[in-house]
C-alpha cells in the first residue's frame, strides 16, 4: 500500500461533546526500517482536542497495522501520521510524539504539532 493513501483507513465518528482533551496512546505501532528492513517498534501518542469528529478506534488501529509492511523513518512516520489524522479528523489542536525503541542504544523521540 502506498503510504500517501493509508489515511482513508482511519473512519470516523460523530463527536458531540463540549471542548476536551482526548489522548490515545499505544505500543503497538511497527513499521519496517528501510535500511536492515527490520521490525521498528514505537510508542505512539496522539493527543487532540476535537471538533465534530473523532476517529474510529478499530479503523485507527487497522490505519496503524499497515506500516508493519511499509519502510519509513520515525521522523517521517511521525510526520504522516500527524498529516493524516489532522486531513480526516480536523481537530481544533493536535499534537503527536513518536518514541522508537531504541536499539543499538540510540532512543529517538519525535514531536509535532504543539503539546497544548
Amino acid at each position: 500500500m502506498n503510504i500517501d493513501n493509508l489515511k482513508k483507513e482511519i473512519k470516523t465518528v460523530e463527536y458531540t461533546g463540549g471542548y476536551e482533551e482526548i489522548t490515545y496512546r499505544t505500543g503497538e505501532l511497527i513499521a519496517l526500517c528501510p535500511k536492515t528492513k527490520q521490525a521498528s517498534i514505537y510508542d505512539l501518542s496522539i493527543k487532540f482536542t476535537p471538533d465534530t469528529k473523532t476517529p474510529d478506534l478499530d479503523s485507527l488501529k487497522s490505519y496503524m497495522s499497515q506500516y508493519l509492511s511499509i519502510p519509513t523513518r520515525p521522523e517521517h512516520l511521525a510526520h504522516q501520521i500527524y498529516e493524516d489524522f489532522d486531513d480526516v479528523i480536523m481537530p481544533v489542536d493536535l499534537y503527536v510524539v513518536l518514541r522508537a525503541i531504541g536499539r543499538n542504544g540510540i532512543n529517538t523521540i519525535v514531536e509535532v504539532g504543539s503539546d497544548f
